[in-house]
């Protein structure tokens, strides 16, 4: 069975190509697929006739594959929905919008995180990714290139404009691993807006590699409604323009990443735009006061979800 499904890696060496084994008629129909190949391959079919015949079978089932793939993937995609997910060492959001597929990734990049993603796109059936957004530079990038590229599709890579000479290098060597498979790099300015379909994904703060722990900041603007996501830390390093993000917030995250700044802070202020809010990081807590007010206006409060969708939809 192993050998059959992996046939799809095969099939996806194109840029033009993908087959998801992650669904299980594709399963099933290619493990007939190669089953009665290797039988087309030992048995000697003497009539030419039996032959073109064996072959016409074969062909319509490998076309099958190809196109069932298609519309399967293609349903599967159209649902549009924001989502968080949340472990020891990754902050992860996942963007669907007509059928575009994004990835925010700010984690304490290693194999092990590439391979927790890896899963996480498995169980959504996400077989390809329109853009994948890094919100820091890390050696550890590279790991996650080499598990992720050759098993997902991804078409553009995003990352900060380099601040310093160690993430330009940092660059040169993500490039060289991207350049096999026809992954391209781009770069993203503060401020700068990265399309996702009609949505847009903003770089809003990093911090330079090697000056301190990868503090950063983003923004998903969608229409009117915008998500908010801020790194443990952000409230400590950056007060000010943490503050300004929150106020225009629908929905707010407080992340894991960050994990150098130990100081415990209590949010007291309340912001009555503010339709979700998440607290994944230990080291931030809501007063009670403010706690009874947010509940009050409606507000959703989430402590330490490990996979949750934040979609909201326009009043």
């Amino acid at each position: 069975c192993s050998h059959a499904t992996s046939l799809a890696g095969v099939f996806s060496s194109a840029d033009w190509i993908y087959v998801s084994d992650s669904y299980l008629a594709i399963e099933i129909l290619t493990a007939v697929f190669v089953f009665l190949f290797y039988l087309f391959l030992i048995v000697k079919i003497e009539k030419r006739l039996h032959k073109n015949i064996a072959v016409s079978i074969l062909s319509v089932m490998l076309v099958s594959i190809f196109v069932l793939s298609g519309i399967l993937h293609s349903v599967d995609s159209r649902t549009d929905r924001i989502s968080y997910r949340s472990g020891e060492r990754c902050d992860e959001f996942l963007i669907r919008r007509d059928g575009e597929v994004a990835l925010i990734s700010s984690a304490q990049n290693s194999k092990n995180v590439a391979y927790d993603t890896l899963d996480y796109l498995n169980e959504l059936r996400i077989t390809s990714v329109d853009m994948y957004y890094f919100t820091h530079y890390s050696y550890g990038i590279e790991d996650t290139l080499e598990v992720l590229l050759p098993r997902v599709l991804i078409d553009e890579i995003y990352l900060p404009f380099p601040q310093n000479e160690d993430e330009l290098s940092l660059i040169k060597r993500y490039e060289e691993i991207c350049r096999e498979y026809r992954t391209e790099i781009e770069l993203v300015a503060r401020g700068g807006i990265i399309p996702i379909s009609d949505i847009g994904v903003m770089h809003a703060y990093s911090v330079p590699y090697g000056e301190g722990t990868s503090t950063n900041a983003f923004a998903i603007i969608d229409g009117d409604m915008r998500y908010t996501y801020l790194s443990s830390g952000m409230l400590t390093v950056e007060p000010e323009l943490s503050r300004e993000y929150i106020s225009v917030s629908d929905a707010l995250i407080f992340g894991r990443h960050g994990k150098r700044y130990t100081d415990s802070l209590t949010i007291s202020e309340n912001y009555p735009r503010i339709k979700t809010l998440i607290f994944s990081s230990e080291n931030l807590y809501l007063s009670q006061e403010s706690y009874v007010l947010y509940d009050k206006n409606g507000c959703k409060i989430y402590s330490h979800p490990s996979k949750i969708d934040i979609y909201l939809e326009a009043d």
